[in-house]
């Protein structure tokens, strides 16, 4: 429900944001060691917000996704518990590679804390980050991360548990 004295101008303005994200497929890692991890991705359109930079919540995702690995590196299953951003720069989407690195900067039994950045081409800092993660236990045959088959079938589960087709 929309208020109906709101301007059309403000309404529409609120709705332009709403569009699909894409381009995850295209995130690439660069470095894995203990407590370490380094992807890239090239700014592309499907990235963009409405101001022509990278989405904060594509930037959001792709911090999640290698905190995870830097956690992960560690030899631990990991879920995110906190994410924290501090957008510094707005990245612009112009084809430009940009860097994401992350260091886990405690390892500890249950839960690891992990910073990040995001570095443009030209070397300034975009995005600083910080994620604390839970660990789910040591990584072995019995406790490893799921394939992207083996979530998906998971996910149709959780469908047909509530009786609802996947979109």
């Amino acid at each position: 429900m929309i208020d109906s004295p709101m301007d059309p101008l403000v309404i529409e303005t609120c709705l332009n944001g709403l569009h699909d994200l894409s381009g995850f497929g295209s995130i690439k890692l660069d470095e894995l060691r203990h407590g370490y991890a380094v992807f890239h991705f090239d700014a592309s359109l499907e990235m963009r917000n409405v101001n022509g930079n990278v989405h904060g919540g594509f930037i959001m995702a792709v911090g999640d996704i290698t905190a995870a690995a830097a956690a992960c590196s560690c030899g631990s299953r990991n879920v995110t518990l906190q994410g924290n951003f501090n957008f510094c720069k707005g990245i612009r989407v112009n084809g430009q590679r940009v860097l994401i690195e992350a260091k886990v900067v405690h390892e500890g039994r249950t839960t690891s804390v992990v910073e990040l950045v995001f570095i443009n081409e030209t070397g300034d800092i975009c995005v600083k980050a910080s994620f604390t993660t839970f660990s789910k236990g040591r990584i072995c045959p019995k406790n490893r991360c799921l394939t992207h088959e083996e979530s998906l079938d998971i996910a149709y589960g959780n469908f047909a548990e509530v009786g609802r087709e996947p979109f």
